[in-house]
């Protein structure tokens, strides 16, 4: 079966996480989630109730990678900041950092 689009496969691939425990469980491993990172968008937007699994194994991913950021001199923007960026406040010092 073929697909016009890939986003109607990504689809029928997330209703198969909430059909089949086996596959559900094959999409969650450590190794193999961030394979189904559209499966699993769909996933949270229909599966609320499942959200917290999803949120914590990607919060258990990327924790060095955060932690790493928040240690910097400059960490996260404010979200709604848009006249002090992050961006705004990097100089070839500060860049140096991240090779």
């Amino acid at each position: 079966m073929k697909f016009k689009s890939s986003c109607f496969f990504q689809f029928f691939l997330m209703k198969n996480i909430d059909k089949s425990q086996e596959f559900k469980s094959h999409v969650f491993e450590d190794t193999n989630f961030k394979k189904f990172v559209e499966e699993l968008d769909y996933y949270s937007g229909l599966k609320m109730d499942d959200l917290e699994f999803a949120v914590g194994k990607m919060n258990e991913s990327y924790e060095a990678l955060i932690n790493r950021i928040v240690s910097l001199k400059y960490s996260f923007d404010d979200p709604f900041e848009t006249n002090h960026t992050l961006v705004d406040r990097l100089d070839s010092n500060t860049i140096k950092i991240f090779n």
